[in-house]
């Protein structure tokens, strides 16, 4: 889904995204893209809800390859898992 997604962004024929890529160097994406094109559209295709974790303090220019978007979903969906409200500070690398 990741790929899918990355792919659309570059408009490059048959793109194919490599984990380290820098997705500012790229796909000419900064936090805000990366966030809003990325990252709400794979929670969303993952069924991963993000209501009850505060992002207030979270740098989201530290997502800044695919390999981030996925640790990012990641600790997503394990705060899903777990109870009570979550901080966006508990989810830095």
């Amino acid at each position: 889904m990741l790929w899918e997604l990355l792919r659309q962004q570059a408009f490059v024929p048959d793109f194919r995204p490599d984990p380290n890529d820098d997705l500012s160097k790229v796909n000419a994406m900064g936090p805000e893209e990366v966030r809003d094109d990325v990252i709400d559209p794979l929670l969303d295709r993952l069924g991963l809800s993000v209501s009850g974790i505060d992002f207030t303090d979270f740098d989201f220019s530290s997502v800044a390859t695919p390999r981030d978007v996925i640790a990012f979903v990641t600790k997503v969906a394990d705060a899903r898992n777990g109870e009570g409200k979550r901080r966006s500070v508990d989810m830095t690398r």
